[in-house]
């Protein structure tokens, strides 16, 4: 059976069946290294403007790519728009670095202003990413209050200090909480189900994984810091004393490098199950099955693939990642597809379309 078909099984209800569609990303490593290769040069030569153009070309060639019951995402981003809010971004930072050179007296109050309006520039930014894409016509959305971005963006990081970050896994939790809450597809509100012990969890193991690797880079150390003692006693030559502390560098390198990865391999990994396990789209569910050890095995050899071909290498890495993440989640409808997406239009064509000049600048922070 391919990925891109259902797998429909009998819930007892009257003329309903649920259906179980496999996400399935088509994007090719060659295909996208031409496009990112293109957008490189092209935002060197025009100094930076041609990137605008170079989010669309990207955004569209992954959206179009990831394709439910064999349709794809569309993305809706207009390059003048994307431009138009990093011009400004750019303006304004201009004028901040420009006031705080020649007035430093006005550094704290513009930087306040630049704080209060924080909260307001992340809905922008989270409503623009939403209405851009939609799948078979229905746009997705995202509203919410000054008030609640406050606390997500500012009052809750605000205590990562005072816990010794120990909040962090709240903070995620009610990041994901506040996001999905308040995005919809077409009318059709997200709804996120989530428990905080969850996120409590997966960032004790992770610590504990952290902590395992810390202590094995400190056993190397002392290791090669006691030879190098015995070395040094025994009056042996430099070479040695040069290739033992070269040597335990190397190793304790490569350590923090796979402690990094495993770390964002695991968080990355359960975090992604966690959320699709508890999301749900009016009566329909997702779900999601990442491998932790898969996820690190591809992180890793992404990782040193970039290294080793002095960053040539991306487009296929990030052509890999995102093709393994698509396959390992389920939309799983209550209904069938078509006569959800049906439904939906009508509700949409309803209500109209008023909203849409709203969301047409990009505010990227």
């Amino acid at each position: 059976m391919s990925n891109d078909q259902p797998q429909v099984n009998s819930t007892g209800l009257a003329n309903k069946k649920t259906a179980y569609y496999r996400v399935n990303f088509t994007g090719q490593a060659g295909e996208y290294f031409k496009i990112w290769i293109v957008n490189i040069a092209l935002s060197i030569v025009t100094l930076g403007i041609y990137s605008a153009w170079a989010k669309v070309r990207t955004q569209q060639y992954f959206h179009t790519n990831t394709l439910i019951n064999g349709t794809g995402f569309q993305y809706h981003g207009q390059p003048l728009n994307i431009l138009k809010g990093r011009i400004i971004a750019v303006v304004l930072f201009v004028l901040y670095s420009f006031a705080v050179n020649s007035m430093p007296i006005i550094a704290l109050p513009v930087m306040l202003i630049f704080v209060i309006a924080l909260p307001w520039i992340v809905i922008r930014a989270l409503a623009f990413n939403a209405r851009m894409t939609s799948f078979r016509g229905i746009r997705f959305n995202f509203e919410a209050s000054y008030g609640e971005a406050f606390q997500i963006v500012l009052l809750w990081p605000l205590l990562i200090i005072v816990t010794f970050g120990l909040i962090i896994p709240l903070i995620k939790h009610k990041y994901y909480e506040f996001v999905i809450n308040h995005s919809s597809m077409g009318t059709t509100p997200f709804r996120y189900n989530g428990k905080i012990s969850e996120m409590f969890i997966i960032y004790l193991i992770a610590m504990a994984i952290a902590a395992g690797i810390s202590t094995a880079m400190m056993m190397i150390g002392m290791f090669f810091a006691m030879f190098a003692g015995l070395a040094s006693a025994a009056n042996e030559s430099s070479a040695l004393m040069i290739w033992l502390a070269s040597s335990g560098a190397s190793v304790v390198i490569v350590l923090y490098l796979a402690l990094y990865l495993l770390m964002w391999a695991f968080i990355k990994t359960k975090t992604t199950n966690l959320i699709f396990n508890n999301l749900a789209l009016d009566e329909h569910r997702f779900y999601a099955d990442l491998n932790f050890s898969q996820m690190a095995i591809i992180q890793f050899t992404n990782t040193l693939a970039i290294i080793f071909s002095l960053g040539l290498a991306y487009p296929w890495a990030a052509i890999r990642m995102t093709r393994y993440q698509a396959c390992c989640i389920q939309v799983i409808v209550s209904d069938n597809l078509d006569n959800i997406i049906a439904g939906e239009i009508k509700k949409v064509s309803a209500l109209g379309d008023e909203a849409a000049g709203i969301f047409d600048v990009e505010l990227a922070i």
